[in-house]
């Protein structure tokens, strides 16, 4: 699509918009709630199943069209007195600054791994980074709920729906000689192929909802710029001023940057007291002494899978106990005599120890990290 000139006052004074309805919607009783955001309705069995299009959206700021954006958050609970605590903050990472909270969470899995091993250290990744995926979605089906349809929300997701995005749309050498497999544009709104949404309920108690029977249509249900304009039209309160695509996506998507941009991270002190005070541990100013690598961008865990169940479990311990470091053995140094001319009998070398390896200083491996998770 060839970029134009976009209309940027009206945009922003959109997105303004949408800003004040939201904060005002998150002064209300029972949490906030963004009406921009889609939640994906379930039947009795708690079922989901919705066809969707994902749409590009149009960032204000770069002036440039864009697919989805990453956020990287810390988002887990921890019961305190018999009743739980949230956290929910994005990472300082995504200013590319060290993350107070990144180093405390690894030093705590970390300690946990070297005192009692891999297993019962899973719990003690649920506060580390995770992420989480935004895109807009134009809702084609929806049964249960049916005023939603032809309706733009933003979704947001995680590694399980990712993954099989990727996979849809990038099939390997293999797959396409051998299954007839095509590459296709998941965001192309001229040639691209509706999403089936597709929510599964546990089989078993102790399990967690899933995704994984979502899938891409094997056809493509053509280009969507018409439908996209005539919603537009029936938006906009200046319907005449949407004359293509472009006015289009301007009009019904929602800009996304506020997600990965990092204007809504709390300082490093505010974040990591807002850590200490989830776990209960108010009276607490540092992080612990022993701490261990924070993870980098590219590392988190499945945001769809909610480890939260078991860190409970795991944070009950009292404060835990240091590992004493261990000495190293000095390397004793034996000075060679000379032999003395007159006296026959020489003396004897002494044997120098040899110096033992160090302690490993409990830093997280990447294979063991992988592992933990099922990877």
């Amino acid at each position: 699509m060839a970029k134009k000139k976009l209309n940027l006052r009206d945009a922003i004074n959109k997105s303004e918009s949408d800003d004040k309805q939201y904060a005002e919607n998150a002064g209300k009783s029972g949490g906030a709630k963004d009406p921009r955001e889609y939640k994906i309705s379930k039947d009795s069995d708690d079922n989901g199943s919705v066809l969707i299009r994902f749409l590009p959206f149009i960032d204000l700021k770069e002036e440039q069209l864009r697919t989805m954006v990453t956020r990287l958050h810390h988002n887990f609970n921890h019961i305190v007195d018999k009743k739980k605590r949230w956290m929910d903050e994005d990472c300082l990472v995504m200013l590319g600054e060290d993350c107070p909270v990144c180093s405390a969470a690894w030093a705590r899995y970390n300690t946990e791994k070297d005192l009692n091993g891999k297993e019962s250290a899973k719990a003690f990744l649920a506060p580390t980074q995770k992420k989480k995926y935004f895109a807009n979605i134009l809702i084609l089906e929806d049964d249960i709920n049916p005023d939603n349809v032809g309706k733009v929300f933003y979704f947001s997701f995680g590694k399980q729906i990712l993954d099989i995005m990727t996979k849809s749309a990038e099939p390997t050498a293999d797959e396409i000689k051998e299954k007839g497999l095509e590459p296709f544009s998941i965001y192309d709104i001229y040639d691209s192929r509706p999403f089936r949404l597709k929510l599964t309920a546990p089989e078993k108690k102790g399990d967690y909802p899933h995704w994984k029977e979502s899938y891409f249509a094997t056809k493509s249900d053509g280009d969507v710029t018409d439908d996209l304009v005539k919603l537009a039209k029936s938006k906009s309160e200046k319907p005449d001023d949407i004359k293509d695509e472009e006015d289009a996506l301007l009009e019904i998507c929602h800009d996304l940057t506020e997600f990965s941009d990092g204007s809504r991270c709390l300082d490093a002190d505010s974040l990591m007291q807002k850590f200490e005070h989830t776990l209960g541990e108010t009276n607490s100013t540092s992080a612990p002494e022993k701490s261990g690598p924070a993870p980098t961008n590219n590392v988190g865990i499945e945001d769809d899978v909610d480890p939260n169940d078991e860190i409970d479990k795991a944070f009950k311990k009292e404060e835990e106990p240091k590992e004493e470091p261990k000495e190293e053995p000095k390397e004793e140094k034996v000075e060679e005599k000379k032999p003395e001319p007159k006296e026959e009998p020489k003396e004897e070398k002494k044997e120098t120890p040899k110096e033992e390896a160090k302690p490993s200083g409990g830093t997280v491996d990447k294979d063991d990290f992988l592992a933990s998770l099922g990877k």
